[in-house]
């Protein structure tokens, strides 16, 4: 889904006057193809916004492609962004993940790596579809049937299922957030140069179970694990959706001048994913 600012036909500028908008699901466009799709959407709208996160398929067929330059797009520069395998080029680039494993479609374990021993909880994340929880108890049998329908990336999230586990959701550009010197933060908003976009960064704490909203948490940058990253505006959270939001509005992120820097990184990333 993704919301679309509409230029009027009397708007001589993106910045003159406020624009339209219309919200559409990106599903109402898969009848044209990828030439008149972009003539459509280049003819009657100035920016897109995509919802986050979008599906994990990553593939043209369920995940429609959405070019950089025209209009300009504030959300994933490729389907293969919402991927499993741009989430594993991001671990790698910056050497920080949860304890996981990749299995490759139609692999049956046989038994379990041993780090995975000291866990209770696991995210499994099919390819072309959200994750799903399992336990100790089932996490064979999961990941063995999941495996026969597509490759899947097994992850350890939950230390002691009694204490449970956080998710910490990172805006880009938040300097507010506890999380936002944590050195994979840092490094994202270094390497993917994030203060010109819009989106979150998703950290994981296995170790324990926080209230985030507390200002008394104690921040131990050790427990913590870049888990996510995803482009575009978060409705999940009524709390994320306005720093992100806040930050568009606040650092002017709809500047032509943005936009221009925004497409222009964007085709670094894609050319970066074509030949990693």
């Amino acid at each position: 889904m993704s919301i679309f600012s509409k230029l009027d036909e009397n708007s001589q500028s993106i910045e003159n006057e406020p624009l339209g908008v219309d919200l559409l699901r990106i599903e109402s466009l898969a009848d044209l193809d990828e030439e008149a799709e972009q003539r459509l959407l280049a003819k009657n709208y100035s920016i897109l916004i995509s919802m986050a996160p979008f599906n994990t398929t990553g593939d043209y067929f369920n995940s429609a492609p959405i070019t950089t330059d025209s209009p300009f797009h504030f959300g994933s520069p490729i389907p293969e962004v919402n991927s499993i395998w741009f989430k594993l080029m991001l671990y790698n680039m910056i050497g920080d993940s949860p304890h996981g494993i990749l299995i490759p479609h139609g692999y049956k374990l046989r038994r379990l790596p041993i780090y995975f021993r000291q866990y209770d909880k696991f995210e499994i994340t099919s390819w072309g579809h959200d994750s799903t929880v399992a336990t100790t108890s089932n996490i064979l049998l999961t990941i063995n049937d999941a495996s026969a329908h597509a490759s899947i990336l097994a992850e350890c999230v939950c230390v002691d299922n009694e204490i449970g586990f956080t998710k910490m959701y990172v805006a880009f550009n938040d300097a507010k957030n506890l999380l936002f010197n944590h050195p994979s933060v840092k490094q994202l908003h270094e390497k993917l140069s994030l203060e010109f976009f819009i989106g979150y960064i998703v950290m994981l704490n296995p170790f324990k179970s926080l209230d985030i909203s507390s200002s008394e948490i104690e921040i131990n940058f050790d427990e913590w694990y870049f888990y996510d990253l995803h482009y575009g505006v978060p409705l999940f959270d009524t709390s994320l959706n306005k720093i992100v939001l806040d930050k568009f509005k606040d650092l002017n992120l709809g500047s032509l001048e943005n936009m221009e820097k925004m497409t222009a990184i964007n085709k670094k990333v894609i050319n970066f994913l074509v030949f990693f």
